[in-house]
């Protein structure tokens, strides 16, 4: 039996009754011809209707392989036994329900638990027994966290009740929940996954359907006044098998270990697609996916390319009619549904890094149609003008008010850069006349935005600006700012300026975007600036550090994430507090920021064939590390001295290295076995 799940975006819940399964089931030669439920999923025409020339209908007629490689799988155990406890249960509530709402006390009198902590070690067994009036609770941590299916292997009377629950965090771990309580859930943001097994007698193994996020693990043994014997409780950990050719590590221990914990985050996402979040709802977001990669290809290289490729594939496929995207993609979500118009912008320069970075032409002219299309709904939406207007649906850009009404600047900053990315694309699958267009429209939009957006007075683009009257509203964004850095948008002149605004910190604050921020304050527009949240950091940060901002986006990484570390944290919050999900890859950008700027790796022609090494941190003393790429490693290691930043690079011969334009006292080394090495000074 199966039941829907209560809280927000995860899958259903399992109810198992193991007593109705013949025990062979699981066996390969099982005879499962009377199996009521399974049917051939054919229909197949009469014969007048096969006159007319209609055909068999399958539901999948055509199967498409996947490119992407089998998920590895390993079996992992919980870390620490924490406690066993005893509940006062509650029947006559639901089954997720009893898990949250019964009360957890001291292990009753009669309730008897011996060996629990074996089980954190293969080999393990633990005898669970309750009493006449209890339940009886174990907690264990999982460390790291982990993404896998929960299972566990148990010898029964038959009719004892197992129940496991799973969450991304212990109780009382980052301020949610009790210490030495149960998991608790508030039906919304922090949730945990439940699943219930009613036992048959003998020997038996459970394991979870769905894969999920797991950092604590609740089991609730109930009804076994004579005991149960659990020999196994764990985790098929699941994960696609990238190769960890990236690293990074430097003289600031907090930017190592961050740089460490995202790429792990990262590898949590990777699953059958990119998932925003394991624990929540493990949905292809396609702005998360976009974002992810740029982590992945400099943490795992090569490796990560296939998922990608399937990922905007994916997306290209899910493409609604009108030429916007759909905001996930393959998922529950309809191509019907309400969509983020913005991430469609995204799509299209996520294609252009993936290209970038991979030099993969096939898909580019497999994709470009899809691109025509998406681009021809923001050309229709400027309504006979050059910049966007009025965007219908899901306005995002990401949790921050920013002002979204009439000409939105973060919005048409991105067509801008959707535009230049559309641009080249045309240009490398031999479509001039598309890629002058596109590149005209992008100059256009970018005249355009300094015509109606800047204002002098603030040095700064406003947000909105009214398209009938022209009149600029007050409100000012990181978002906007940064992406006419980004993109090349703001003239010479103006950089300088902005760059000051949009890093002064006194001016910077967080804003209420429910549901995951709440409570920021309140905000001046006259005066202060809208901060960006952790999802459009990533570009923010890439912005300024471009700019000459990489000590000030250093500091904003230790200041932001820094804390999730102090709080004990293996994976990148959703937000910079634990509101929200507690493993999202978006949040991962100190991999990719720390990769590029510190190590300064940056690819001066697709697919790193030429390159350069700029690199950067006035308060890091040395940095070490690899970027992967297409036709091997490049290595760097640097350190600060006598005002000088000496570096030592390692690359495959087949690459260029540009020395960068400071570069001092360069020396490169002949080939050897296929690679080359440069030493250089800059000035510190």
């Amino acid at each position: 039996m199966i039941r829907q799940s209560l809280s927000w975006g995860q899958d259903f819940l399992e109810d198992v009754d193991g007593r109705q399964l013949d025990p062979l089931w699981i066996h390969p030669d099982f005879d499962d011809g009377d199996w009521p439920y399974a049917q051939v999923m054919e229909a197949t025409p009469s014969a007048e209707v096969a006159a007319r020339g209609w055909m068999t209908a399958r539901p999948f007629p055509v199967l498409v392989k996947s490119e992407t490689a089998q998920l590895e799988e390993e079996q992992v155990w919980p870390a620490h036994f924490l406690w066993a406890k005893s509940a006062i249960p509650r029947p006559d509530l639901p089954v997720k329900q009893r898990l949250f709402d019964e009360e957890i006390t001291d292990l009753a009198d009669g309730s008897c638990v011996t060996g629990a902590a074996s089980l954190c070690l293969p080999g393990g067994a633990a005898h669970i027994r309750t009493d006449e009036n209890s339940d009886t609770v174990l907690m264990y941590e999982f460390h790291p966290y982990r993404v896998g299916y929960p299972f566990l292997e148990i010898d029964a009377q038959g009719g004892e009740i197992i129940e496991v629950a799973v969450a991304e965090s212990l109780p009382g771990e980052f301020g949610k929940g009790l210490t030495g309580d149960g998991l608790r859930s508030d039906e919304r943001m922090w949730v945990a996954h439940v699943f219930r097994y009613i036992c048959r007698p003998g020997r038996q193994r459970f394991e979870k359907f769905v894969a999920t996020g797991v950092r604590a693990l609740q089991l609730v043994v109930r009804d076994a006044p004579v005991g149960v014997i659990v020999h196994e409780l764990g985790l098929i950990a699941t994960g696609q098998p990238f190769k960890p050719e990236g690293n990074f590590a430097c003289s600031d221990p907090v930017l190592t270990r961050l740089w460490n914990v995202g790429a792990h985050t990262v590898q949590m996402c990777a699953q059958d697609g990119w998932v925003d979040c394991p624990g929540r709802e493990s949905r292809q977001w396609l702005g998360d996916g976009v974002v992810m990669f740029d982590m992945a290809a400099r943490a795992f290289g090569p490796s990560s390319w296939p998922l990608q490729r399937q990922f905007l594939v994916q997306v290209a496929e899910g493409q609604r009619a009108d030429g916007l995207a759909r905001m996930v993609s393959p998922g529950d979500i309809p191509t019907t549904a309400i969509t983020i118009p913005d991430y469609t912008l995204l799509w299209i320069i996520g294609v252009d890094r993936y290209f970038e970075t991979s030099l993969d032409l096939p898909l580019i002219e497999r994709l470009m149609p899809e691109i025509e299309r998406s681009l021809g709904w923001f050309e229709r939406m400027a309504q006979g003008g050059i910049l966007v207007r009025d965007i219908p649906e899901w306005h995002f850009i990401e949790w921050a008010d920013v002002d979204r009404r009439g000409w939105s600047m973060p919005f048409n900053a991105l067509y801008c850069g959707a535009l230049q990315s559309a641009a080249r694309l045309a240009e490398f699958s031999q479509r001039p006349r598309l890629a002058l267009r596109w590149k005209a429209r992008a100059a256009a939009v970018a005249e355009e935005l300094n015509r109606r957006h800047w204002d002098p007075s603030k040095t700064l683009y406003v947000d909105s600006v009214d398209p009938e009257t022209g009149q600029q509203a007050a409100r000012v964004s990181q978002h906007g700012n940064a992406l006419a850095l980004l993109f090349g948008i703001a003239p010479d002149e103006r950089r300088a300026a902005i760059l000051k605004a949009i890093t002064d910190s006194s001016r910077l604050n967080l804003t209420n975007a429910p549901p995951i921020m709440v409570d920021a304050g309140p905000f001046d527009e006259v005066q202060q600036i809208v901060r960006a949240n952790s999802f459009f950091g990533h570009f923010v940060y890439d912005a300024i550090a471009e700019a000459g901002g990489v000590d000030w986006v250093l500091e904003e990484l230790a200041n932001g994430y820094g804390p999730m570390l102090d709080a004990g944290a293996t994976t990148l919050w959703e937000s910079f507090t634990p509101v929200a999900s507690l493993c999202h890859g978006f949040s991962a950008t100190p991999v990719y920021q720390l990769s590029k700027h510190v190590l300064g790796i940056t690819p001066l022609a697709d697919g790193y064939t030429r390159f350069t090494a700029r690199p950067a941190g006035r308060k890091i003393d040395w940095a070490t590390g690899v970027v992967p790429t297409g036709h091997g490693l490049i290595t760097i290691e640097w350190i600060r001295e006598a005002g000088y930043i000496c570096a030592t690079l390692a690359y495959p011969a087949l690459l260029e290295f540009a020395p960068p334009s400071t570069a001092i006292n360069l020396v490169t080394d002949e080939e050897t076995d296929g690679r080359r090495v440069a030493k250089f000074k800059l000035s510190a």
